[in-house]
């Protein structure tokens, strides 16, 4: 799961704790089995699938249709109090319509797609039409909120409030030396691990770019790439052009329950990231006792 994904559970999980009654809608995307309907983890949390079109152009939109369907079917059955939707486009867009249509209270948290999203004449309009219902926005650090207000969203509904983690997680007993052994060919070595999906906003093809240098001060410097995405063929190109496939590995995309070892075991996080707001995976490293080393944007300073 990516960055949101694991905010979304985690507040659902804890509001449920606290006694609230919960249901999170969430995709299910073509090439997942589609028997799968719904995952209790609560008495009172209920975590409904929304499945989408196959087609890739045709996706988001029958998401958003067959969310809608989902939602209204719900509502008669046992009525909400609150719509909380994430990301202000289209999510917010569409959460907007339905709580008016259903008489309920809207809130949306804003995780990062504005600095996007704002620089379309068309999208900054829509967003504005919808956070005139809302009960309040929420950004996931300062930055945001400063773009949120630029892009046309009153100023006295903006609440910045970063992401946060629950600590409770991660007081598991750690890997052993079987994650010691995945993660270091040698036990001299350095490790540096970063936790990216695959796109260019996430900037791993700076951290490779910089391994030469590393390897020059840190003979036995490796860097392990956790995560997977489109822009993966083009970063181990760049691994080779470089040539430091002996310093560099991939492992993919993997399960929270894997990658929680090897952030233990890392010497240093690494987030070279252009656009972030506050990194759940940051967090997770710095929870662990892992140092890290993250660029200077966005949420990652504060």
């Amino acid at each position: 799961m990516g960055g949101i994904e694991v905010h979304c559970e985690n507040l659902a999980v804890t509001l449920a704790k606290l006694g609230h009654d919960v249901v999170l809608y969430g995709s299910l995307e073509p090439w997942q089995d589609m028997s799968v309907a719904a995952e209790h983890r609560e008495p009172n949390l209920e975590i409904r699938r929304v499945p989408a079109n196959a087609h890739a152009w045709l996706r988001r939109p029958s998401r958003l249709r067959n969310l809608r369907s989902r939602l209204r079917a719900d509502h008669e059955v046992r009525p909400f109090d609150i719509l909380h939707a994430h990301q202000l486009y289209p999510v917010g867009v569409a959460a907007s319509v339905l709580a008016r249509q259903l008489g309920t209270s809207l809130v949306i948290t804003e995780h990062g797609s504005i600095l996007e999203d704002q620089r379309t004449w068309w999208k900054r309009m829509l967003i504005r039409c919808a956070v005139r219902h809302a009960t309040a926005v929420i950004t996931a650090s300062q930055e945001l909120a400063s773009t949120a207000a630029a892009a046309g969203v009153p100023v006295d509904l903006i609440h910045s409030m970063p992401n946060a983690i629950i600590p409770e997680q991660f007081d598991a007993p750690d890997g052993g030396g079987s994650t010691r052994r995945r993660l270091k060919e040698r036990s001299e070595d350095f490790v540096a691990v970063t936790v990216r999906r695959l796109y260019p906003k996430n900037g791993v093809q700076y951290a490779l770019r910089a391994v030469p240098q590393c390897v020059e001060r840190i003979p036995n410097f490796r860097l392990v790439v956790v995560g997977d995405g489109p822009q993966r063929p083009e970063l181990e190109r760049l691994v080779k052009e470089l040539q430091i496939e002996e310093n560099v590995r991939f492992f993919g995309a993997l399960p929270n329950t894997e990658i929680l070892p090897l952030m233990r075991e890392a010497d240093v996080g690494v987030f070279p990231s252009l656009a972030e707001a506050t990194s759940i995976a940051a967090l997770e490293f710095m929870a662990v006792g892992t140092p890290v080393v993250a660029s200077k944007v966005g949420g990652l300073p504060e």
